[in-house]
């Protein structure tokens, strides 16, 4: 596999998994799973501050 094709694959997995996340952070009540959530979009935030400032 070309260095370029595994970047296209990691790329696509990391798109997926953002995904995943948004849409189960989505789901939570914002009332019964008040911690849960803010957990989780913390941890968006985070994975959105790593890619910010990624070398390329």
């Amino acid at each position: 596999m070309s260095a370029l094709a595994l970047l296209r694959t990691l790329f696509r997995y990391q798109a997926w998994a953002n995904n995943e996340l948004l849409e189960k952070i989505e789901s939570l009540d914002p009332e019964l799973h008040k911690e849960e959530r803010h957990a989780a979009i913390h941890l968006i935030n985070h994975s959105y501050v790593v890619d910010r400032n990624r070398p390329i």
